[in-house]
């Protein structure tokens, strides 16, 4: 009877126990869901503000980037290598003329994963800028690829872009940032997927 009435009151414990888990556990997701719904506007919201900021760099003369429907279709359907073309917007300048387009755009094949940035080619489908979101490379190495020294290579490139160690000597070479060739390479073969791209709608 003693060890009966033991059985029970260590059952009773556990499935008290049990019950008090349960609770703990439906409340911190409870608690976790509710965090993530308060910070997930906000978020979005700066992510949002930061990739205009980055259109309106890499393009200055745009005024407004609009969606286009017929540009949006073909993105779908362009197969890139090595690139993941996010968007496609048009430019448009103060008189709403259409005065290039800004791309957003992931390189897969960095040092240390996807490099995330922006660019701007005028209606003459020559680069006009470029401009890290986000990445995960190297510092000292691949991370300067956020610098002016760096991007600024790829202003007026138009066709095939190449990539070089030293100075370059042509007009579509650049100069691979020293100890980060990969890193050099990803973004190169991303800006001359978005100049093939442009090259297939024009």
């Amino acid at each position: 009877m003693k060890k009966s009435k033991s059985l029970k009151r260590r059952g009773d414990s556990f499935l008290k126990d049990a019950l008090i888990l349960f609770a703990i556990t439906l409340i911190a997701g409870g608690l976790l869901a509710l965090v993530y719904n308060i910070t997930k506007g906000p978020i979005e919201d700066a992510k949002d503000k930061v990739e205009a900021e980055s259109y309106r760099a890499v393009l200055p003369e745009g005024n407004t980037f609009e969606a286009d429907t017929a540009l949006e279709q073909k993105r779908k359907e362009f197969k890139a290598e090595g690139t993941e073309i996010q968007k496609v917007l048009a430019a448009k300048d103060k008189e709403g003329n259409t005065c290039g387009y800004v791309f957003l755009v992931v390189a897969e094949e960095g040092y240390g994963g996807d490099i995330q940035f922006s660019m701007g080619v005028n209606t003459e489908g020559t680069a006009e800028g470029v401009e890290i979101i986000q990445m995960n490379e190297t510092a000292g190495l691949g991370a300067k690829s956020t610098e002016d020294e760096f991007k600024n290579q790829f202003k007026g490139v138009s066709g095939n872009v190449t990539v070089v160690k030293g100075e370059p000597q042509g007009e579509n070479e650049i100069s691979a940032i020293s100890g980060a060739t990969i890193t050099s390479d990803a973004i190169t073969l991303a800006v001359n997927e978005v100049l093939r791209f442009i090259s297939e709608i024009s």
